[in-house]
């Protein structure tokens, strides 16, 4: 994926927002487990929720993604 510049202003990025089932589908794992471990408190990629959606960008992603393979290793 890459980094979209609609509606923004010339210069300015604007953040790719992925929903829980995109970032579900990037890890291989069920979007129920997504939304179960971080109900539990385990560790998942940083969410926020706008209004009642839950959504996540994809630098904090792919950076949380890079921190659990550091700490496997």
């Amino acid at each position: 994926m890459t980094v979209q510049s609609i509606g923004a202003q010339p210069g300015r990025t604007v953040p790719v927002l992925l929903t829980p089932e995109e970032v579900a589908d990037m890890l291989r794992i069920p979007v129920r487990s997504l939304y179960v471990q971080r109900s539990a408190g385990r560790p998942t990629p940083p969410g926020v929720k706008i209004g009642r959606h839950l959504r996540y960008r994809l630098t904090d992603v792919e950076a949380w993604l890079d921190e659990q393979f550091g700490s496997a290793a």
